[in-house]
């Protein structure tokens, strides 16, 4: 194959790829029925497999980790042997650097037993989640070094360190800071057990009973506690409830009547919160219409328990934006469980709801559980899924529990369930689950949760997925893609197959090639057999001559 045939072949290899990985991002996950492009495999839920063939570059597993987390592709296994500051951070929850040099390759390995396909698996040996970080130390021994931990949202007046549970030592944990809600710890050494784990904890002490502990003590009634005993009914009076917001509320974030709009970002906030505790929360709100707002605030019936408003009514002029502050609380009476609602801004006719999942825990919790919905739009009828990863963190070995999962919207309003049996260890367990939407689902933001369950003690985690529709105009796109695919290739067909075609200036005969290199090939070739012809036809012609000259010759 000659140099411009490659060349074509490979800008035509690179735009087909480049138009399938468009299609398959945007598309493929939406299409409905059985359709399938070629070229891809395809699971039961639409999920799709694509092979790559790699080196012996290490391959550091740390998918769970975001924000200032090291990049480990720089630099290859070199880079990996001497890593300088190594840091490990979830952006919720907190992070981990690393005082000393770190040799991650210590810990790599190949699931083939090859130099090929080797890995340092950090997602499953080591878990940052909220107020709390653990590590196994026979997987990842390069990172027994010491090391400064940072520990976000936490809220506590007075924080100790815990290490497997009990008070660390001074000699190994010190408090370096806290402020603001966040804590800064170091540890001497990171690992000590088979698996290390690492929490804050309000330091004990004694209080009385007061008014406003969330519990009805003796002594306090409803006339003189109201806040833990409840609101007295005087008869006569409407001892009930207030009412919910009436009318249709318009969808979206960022809503605009007559000149009129504001917005509220972010739209979705999800808390996690053990029984009696509470977090501050916040949003921004923009005033992006042409008049100055009122706006009212107000929590949905499911959701009021667990929200302290700020202000319940400002003025927001326009162009003008403002941080809102409200508290998130659990009472120690409430059930451990997720709950979800809304919280609705409201000024004159214009209504925009902030969406709130509020995840209940227990105390003191037994198991650490993450889920992570793997599709981000799915269209109704179809099928969500997501990855929950589930780890034990209490004594024993391993705890047989009830493993619970669904989609639920912001009215509390369960759409799809599933229930079963699970065995919990202290290795991470991740484990793959779907769920079939109804068909006529509304479209909108949902929640896909998990709920574990052993005895009195419950973990609960959640995502959030968009139900959409593809649009016609979306539709039209990708039709058009398959469409230039399709021009594409017959086009490259053509131009590989079209000949070349040249007039022998010799015998007048028309010569063919499938490039200029081989025309002139063909072309010399078939002059010089013209010439030999010719050559031959001359002998044979001198021949005959001669045999003519002999019979006019005289005896």
């Amino acid at each position: 194959m000659n140099k411009k045939k490659k060349a074509l072949f490979f800008v035509m290899f690179i735009l087909t790829l480049i138009s399938l990985i468009f299609i398959n991002s945007f598309f493929v996950s939406s299409f409905p029925g059985n359709f399938q492009p070629t070229g891809f495999v395809f699971s039961d839920d639409a999920g799709v497999s694509l092979g790559i063939s790699r080196s012996t570059a290490i391959n550091v597993l740390r998918d769970d980790f975001d924000g200032g987390t090291t990049d480990f592709t720089v630099g290859g296994n070199i880079a990996l042997e001497t890593l300088t500051g190594m840091t490990l951070e979830h952006f919720n929850y907190g992070k981990i650097v690393f005082s000393q040099v770190v040799n991650l390759t210590k810990d790599a390995y190949s699931p083939t037993g090859t130099l090929y396909d080797r890995v340092v698996d950090i997602d499953s040996n080591l878990i940052i989640s909220r107020n709390f970080i653990s590590v196994k130390k026979g997987n990842l021994t390069s990172l027994n070094k010491s090391a400064i931990i940072t520990l976000y949202r936490v809220d506590y007046e007075s924080p100790i360190i815990l290490r497997n549970g009990d008070n660390c030592p001074s000699s190994i944990c010190h408090l370096v800071s806290y402020s603001g809600g966040i804590a800064i710890f170091t540890v001497s050494y990171l690992e000590h057990t088979s698996t290390t784990t690492y929490a804050l904890a309000e330091e004990e002490v004694e209080e009385e009973d007061f008014c406003g502990d969330g519990i009805c003590n003796s002594g306090e009634t409803c006339s003189t506690c109201s806040t833990d005993c409840g609101k007295c009914v005087v008869p006569g009076e409407d001892g009930g409830g207030g009412g919910g917001a009436g009318g249709g509320t318009i969808g979206g974030r960022n809503v605009t009547i007559n000149g009129s709009s504001f917005s509220v970002k972010p739209g979705f906030i999800s808390v996690d919160i053990e029984k009696g505790k509470s977090y501050a929360q916040q949003v921004n709100i923009s005033n992006t219409g042409l008049t100055d707002l009122e706006i009212s605030v107000s929590p949905s019936s499911t959701i009021s328990r667990f929200v302290e408003l700020g202000e319940r009514s400002f003025i927001l002029k326009k162009g003008e934006s403002r941080i809102y502050s409200f508290r998130v609380y659990s009472s120690i009476q409430v059930k451990a469980d997720l709950y979800t609602g809304k919280i609705l801004f409201s000024s004159n006719k214009l209504n925009v709801p902030l969406d709130i999942a509020v995840s209940v825990q227990e105390l003191s919790t037994l198991f650490d559980m993450k889920i992570t919905s793997t599709k981000e739009y799915v269209i109704p009828g179809r099928i969500a899924s997501a990855q929950i990863r589930m780890v034990n963190i209490g004594d024993a070995e391993y705890v047989n529990a009830v493993l619970e999962y669904g989609v639920m919207d912001f009215n509390n309003v369960v759409y799809v369930y599933k229930k079963e049996n699970v065995t919990v260890t202290r290795n991470v367990i991740s484990k793959k689950v779907t769920l079939r939407l109804p068909e006529d689902i509304a479209l909108g933001r949902y929640l896909i949760y998990s709920k574990l369950t052993y005895k009195d003690k419950i973990a609960l985690s959640d995502d959030t997925f968009q139900v959409e529709q593809l649009s016609s105009i979306m539709w039209v796109i990708a039709l058009i893609l398959i469409l230039i695919l399709i021009v594409l290739v017959l086009f490259a067909i053509l131009l590989v197959k079209k000949k070349k075609r040249e007039k022998c200036d010799i015998c007048g005969e028309i010569i063919e090639g499938s490039s200029k290199e081989e025309l002139e090939e063909n072309m010399n070739i078939h002059k010089r057999i013209h010439n030999k012809e010719e050559d031959g036809e001359a002998k044979n012609l001198i021949k005959d001559l001669l045999v003519e000259l002999k019979k006019l010759k005289p005896n």
